[in-house]
């Protein structure tokens, strides 16, 4: 039963995920980042990890630094020190 249902949660998924760890920074505003770890990601959006998840906003700018990349998010879930992100 167990394998049955994480066969069906994972075919639900729109796109493949790829492991990373990363180091992120979530911009808020202006003046105000929070650090982060992307841990993984796909075509449509992202899973990060840090310290204080509760802190963060519905809609974010989620900046890559060592990859020049910038993308403008929507906070999907939280889940003690994780957190989904859908890309828009």
């Amino acid at each position: 039963m167990f394998w049955r249902a994480l066969k069906e949660a994972i075919n639900r998924r729109r796109y493949i995920r790829h492991a990373l760890d990363a180091a992120a920074v979530i911009h808020v505003d202006a003046g105000h980042e929070i650090r982060c770890t992307l841990r993984d990601i796909s075509v449509g959006g992202a899973r990060l990890q840090l310290k204080a998840p509760s802190n963060i906003p519905t809609y974010f700018m989620l900046i890559l630094p060592a990859e020049g990349i910038e993308r403008s998010c929507t906070l999907v879930w939280k889940d003690g020190e994780q957190i989904g992100v859908r890309f828009r």
